[in-house]
Parts: structure tokens; C-alpha cells; sequence
């Protein structure tokens, strides 16, 4: 193949470009995605795969190659270069499983950006609470107290708005984020979620006891 050629004069660009071509005239790209895996680095290779490539078929062969790290570097392409809402789909998924929470992130955003909905925000939303971005996650959710709709939706959105509140340490936003939820008719009296994180407010609140006395000895 002229791209190995290529590769062998350190023209890799070029060779990017030749294996490009190749996949994406190809009745069957699979032998020629296997070729292309053996000689360039990944990063080259997710650059050298067209962005129109099957969605499904692509990353069904690369799983079946044992590659998924390369499916998810070809997606975050798709994913920039497109409004493909399967690539984003994908990318989320395999990004969720494998935990890369920031590849996730990414997926969930562009899915938020060509289809807006309160359900794609609580999605992003508990992504950044995986990956520990609390403040994002209130921002992301600081209009879940005057959404409408779904209640199961309006609940998951609210409980996790007071959860980051707490988190960031902002108990007071908390205390009061917990009290409009308790009489919004979204909970019922009493409900074990809202009281776990009350319990979790109110301990932080507590006033640390100062440490015990040493007595001292008289010499």
C-alpha cells in the first residue's frame, strides 16, 4: 500500500491522508482500518479515519479489534466536525463504561448543544458530579428549581442542585435549596432522601469540639 511506503519515508501526514482515502472508498474498510492500526500512532490514526464512516460498524469493528480507546479518540472527532447525535451517543457510552469522565463530558454537551432538554441537562449534570465538578454541576442545574414538566425530572434536577450546594460547602444556599424542595409537593413528608441530606447539612454545620485538655504534670 502507498501509505506503508509513505510511513517508511516519515511522510505521516501524507500517509494519514492516503489511508483516509483508502477507508473511505473502500467496500470493506476493515482490512484497511487494520493495516492503518498496525502502523501509525493512535492519534494518527483517529486523524486518518473519515468523520462519515458508520457509526455503529466503526466502532463495532474496533471493539471486535480490542480498540475502543481508539473508537472513543475517532468519536470525539465525529463529534467536533459533526451534529452526528449517534457519535456523541456512542462516545458517552463507551466514555461512561471505561469512566473517562471528561470524554463523557464532552459527549454529553454536544448532545446538549444540537438537542436542548432538561433531560440532557440532569445527564451532563451527573457526569461533573462523577468527575468531582461540583461548581459546574450547579451551574449546569441553577434553573432546576423553576423547571417544569416531568416531576421524576424536576425531583433528580433539584436533589442534585442542593448535593452540589452542600458539597461546595455553600450550606446556607443548601439549607435553603432543601426547604423550597420539602414545599414544593415534588417530595412527600418525611421523604429519606431529602432528610439524608439535611442529616448531611446539619453535621456540617455542627460546631467542631476543641480538642481535649492535656493535663499538665507538676514536676
Amino acid at each position: 500500500m502507498a501509505a506503508q511506503l509513505l510511513v517508511r519515508s516519515n511522510l505521516l501526514g501524507q500517509a494519514e491522508s492516503e489511508y483516509a482515502t483508502a477507508l473511505r472508498y473502500s467496500p470493506d474498510p476493515r482490512p484497511v482500518l487494520k493495516d492503518l492500526i498496525a502502523t501509525l500512532p493512535p492519534e494518527r490514526v483517529a486523524r486518518a479515519m473519515p468523520t462519515e464512516l458508520r457509526i455503529d460498524a466503526t466502532v463495532r469493528t474496533l471493539d471486535d479489534m480490542q480498540r475502543l480507546d481508539l473508537a472513543m479518540l475517532w468519536l470525539e472527532r465525529v463529534i467536533v466536525y459533526t451534529t452526528d447525535l449517534r457519535a456523541a451517543d456512542a462516545l458517552y457510552s463507551l466514555a461512561m463504561n471505561a469512566k473517562a469522565y471528561d470524554r463523557a463530558e464532552r459527549a454529553s454537551r454536544k448532545r446538549c448543544q444540537v438537542i436542548p432538554s432538561k433531560r440532557c441537562q440532569l445527564e451532563l449534570a451527573r457526569v461533573l458530579g462523577l468527575a468531582g465538578k461540583h461548581a459546574d454541576v450547579a451551574k449546569t442545574l441553577e434553573d432546576a428549581m423553576t423547571w417544569r414538566g416531568r416531576a421524576d425530572d424536576q425531583l433528580a434536577g433539584w436533589l442534585m442542585l442542593c448535593e452540589a450546594q452542600i458539597a461546595l460547602g455553600k450550606l446556607s444556599d443548601a439549607t435553603d435549596c432543601l426547604r423550597r424542595l420539602d414545599i414544593s409537593g415534588l417530595v412527600k413528608p418525611g421523604d429519606p432522601d431529602l432528610q439524608r441530606r439535611r442529616d448531611a447539612v446539619k453535621a456540617l454545620m455542627a460546631p467542631t469540639p476543641p480538642p481535649p485538655l492535656i493535663p499538665t504534670i507538676d514536676r
